[in-house]
């Protein structure tokens, strides 16, 4: 079945004009979850009526651009269309069709005129001699200042660009990734894909908290996806540790990722050879990589309050609770402040 234009409330959508070797991006509006295909033609267009059975593309000519995605729960998606290089000054002819399995809908075409690629140097996807007719610096996405692009707030909003008080629409993040849309429009990002790059990290989260790429899935290039590595343990922005997980191939009790972290090897459960496993070592706050101090634990052999581990860090002796005969145990010491170490020092505190 194919439904007839107008039959059903107007999906379509938006187009900035576009630039030659970069692209034009388009907003879609229609149903939810379905499919946009866009047509796009040099060749014009010619108005037809679709009826029952029939599917009619305006469309003169073959279409020479084409792209397609699906539309979010809200009905909603952001297309950028590539635009040949060969085709500045030339006027394409858009039209997008929803295909929802069996029926299809075709809403009007639009026209978006093709601009010599370096006509819009502050990317806010309007071409220079329209901003400079509007009274717009062309070498500022956000003439007014008031944090909106200047195409957004023509092309979305229905703002004035050289007014910021009219900038403060409602913030809209229909994504839920934690960034706003015009951000993310702005960016690149898809504002109603709150995972744009599907590393499995939301968009607002690679930029808030990780500081990883929200359009490269693998920020680090090492291979493993972004949000794997935040999952594993490892480092995004290291390629060196893309190998290591959360698993434990020597079985020490330490994971592949943490022994990257303190320089034990990750195949060998006692990198120092002291007799304790690496894993223990670190619980026990002794040097994974010193076979000297494997002996020593948590474990307060003399009862002083200060724990065998600490006391070779500070130099007392573990089997005696009052290491230089002061008359204060090395814990109390360490805690009032004194030296453990010297006797003169023990009855202040």
């Amino acid at each position: 079945m194919v439904w007839m234009v107008g039959a059903h409330a107007a999906p379509g959508l938006i187009a900035t004009d576009g630039f030659a070797g970069r692209q034009v991006r388009l907003w879609l509006e229609g149903p939810p979850g379905i499919t946009a295909i866009v047509l796009a033609s040099t060749a014009g267009f010619s108005p037809c009526s679709p009826q029952l059975g029939t599917e009619c593309i305006g469309l003169l000519g073959s279409p020479e651009l084409w792209a397609t995605t699906t539309l979010d729960p809200g009905g909603h998606a952001q297309l950028d269309l590539p635009i040949p290089p060969g085709l500045s000054g030339t006027q394409i002819t858009a039209q997008v069709l929803f295909v929802d399995g069996s029926s299809h809908i075709l809403p009007p075409p639009v026209q978006i005129q093709v601009r010599p690629g370096n006509m819009d140097p502050d990317r806010d996807f309007l071409p220079t001699p329209l901003e400079l007719s509007l009274g717009l610096d062309p070498n500022n996405a956000d003439t007014d200042g008031g944090g909106v692009p200047d195409g957004d707030e023509l092309a979305l909003h229905g703002t004035n660009p050289l007014d910021p008080a009219d900038d403060l629409v409602p913030i809209l993040d229909s994504d839920g990734d934690g960034i706003p849309d015009d951000q993310e429009i702005l960016f690149g990002s898809d504002p109603f894909n709150y995972d744009t790059d599907g590393d499995g990290l939301p968009d607002g989260d690679e930029v808030n908290n990780w500081g990883t790429h929200p359009l490269i899935a693998d920020t680090d290039g090492g291979g493993v996806p972004d949000g794997d590595e935040i999952f594993n343990g490892t480092n995004p922005h290291d390629p060196a540790d893309d190998g290591l997980s959360w698993v434990d191939s020597d079985g020490d009790g330490l994971p592949d990722a943490e022994e990257a972290l303190y320089g034990t090897d990750p195949f060998n459960p006692d990198t120092d050879g002291g007799g304790v496993l690496d894993g223990d070592e670190i619980f026990n706050g002794t040097n994974p990589l010193d076979p000297a101090d494997d002996g020593l634990s948590w474990v307060d052999s003399d009862g002083d309050g200060l724990p065998d581990a600490e006391e070779a860090l500070y130099g007392t002796d573990p089997f005696n609770p009052d290491t230089d005969g002061g008359g204060v145990l090395d814990g109390d010491e360490i805690f009032n402040g004194t030296n453990p170490l010297d006797p003169a020092d023990d009855g202040l505190s």
